[in-house]
């Protein structure tokens, strides 16, 4: 893995309810297969969290060494 790159964008209050709508749409893509369920954890952290990568970080680590471990996993 190559270094992260984190891009906060700060907007008006209208526009701050969007980003929880993707979240919802991207657990529900999620595939079948050996790291859906640290997937679907991850995202369920970002959607509850407002999209704030740091508080889910361990979600993120954990599916990425499954990714990592399983790589037909898409």
């Amino acid at each position: 893995m190559g270094p992260r790159t984190v891009v906060h964008e700060h907007q008006g209050a209208p526009a701050a309810a969007a980003p929880l709508e993707a979240p919802a749409a991207a657990a529900s893509s999620i595939p079948d297969g050996p790291c859906a369920a640290q997937a679907r954890a991850f995202a369920d952290c970002i959607q509850r969290s407002g999209g704030d990568m740091g508080a889910c970080q361990s979600y993120m680590d954990v599916m990425q060494q499954c990714k990592f471990n399983n790589p037909s996993f898409a």
